[in-house]
């Protein structure tokens, strides 16, 4: 855990010094302790209502989501936004989850009125799928760290988002 606050201190520097936001993943007491803005969970991790009451309202709360019903549970005990997958296989994590498809994206965005964050399995060849079933918001883990330029890969990227947005297929 020395490592990991150590680590987290050094993040918190750099998001503060350009205004961008730091999510911790899991650690409630090291989202605090570094005055992180918020904390993601899991749903084997802490119930959101004890992230909540602990952490206290200023802190931004996520919750990973695999179901509609989960989503709508989510929505009702106050996550900030959703974190919804794996959409495609993923393997970040030990026991993956089977993949959910990108049908749920839509009807989440449908459904609830918080962010909703696709996760799982997101590369830059399948990120068009992702933007055209709704989704706002991905997150991306092997696709950047497992590349050989991750700098050229978060251009073209960042290149992809903002031509969908701007109305052009550029995956």
């Amino acid at each position: 855990m020395r490592e990991k606050y150590q680590e987290a201190k050094k993040i918190r520097e750099l998001t503060a010094q350009y205004n961008a936001l730091l999510i911790i993943n899991d650690h409630l007491d090291l989202a605090k302790i570094v005055e992180a803005d918020g904390v993601h969970i899991g749903q084997e991790d802490y119930p959101i209502e004890v992230a909540k009451e602990y952490l206290g309202d200023e802190f931004i709360i996520g919750l990973t989501t695999h179901t509609k019903t989960q989503v709508i549970e989510a929505f009702q005990k106050g996550a900030d936004y959703i974190g919804l997958g794996p959409i495609f296989p993923s393997y970040t994590k030990e026991k993956p989850h089977p993949p959910i498809g990108l049908e749920i994206i839509e009807w989440a965005v449908n459904h609830v009125h918080i962010p909703i964050v696709a996760i799982g399995g997101i590369k830059e060849s399948n990120i068009y799928e992702v933007l055209k079933h709704g989704a706002k918001c991905i997150a991306m883990v092997t696709e950047i760290v497992s590349s050989q330029d991750i700098y050229e890969k978060t251009k073209n990227i960042i290149r992809i988002l903002e031509g969908y947005k701007n109305g052009k297929n550029l995956a």
